[in-house]
């Protein structure tokens, strides 16, 4: 299966994005307490805040963005 140009052209930037946004904030992905973070609202059991915003929800956003604007 060959991707077209166009597509191999967005890969770079998404992954590029990606990897800086994991490494500028990690606290998308995981708590204070370095545990996965918990999807919902309110609180866990260990008393951190839950979040609808989530790192996969946010690199579904970047995918958007990347196939519209590039």
């Amino acid at each position: 299966m060959r991707l077209s140009e166009q597509s191999q052209r967005r890969i770079p930037y998404l992954l590029g994005i990606i990897v800086i946004l994991y490494t500028v904030k990690p606290s998308i992905v995981f708590k204070p307490n370095g545990k996965p973070r918990v999807y919902g609202v309110g609180y866990d059991e260990e008393g951190y805040k839950k979040t609808l915003y989530t790192f996969q929800f946010v690199v579904i956003i970047i995918v958007l963005l990347i196939m519209v604007f590039f």
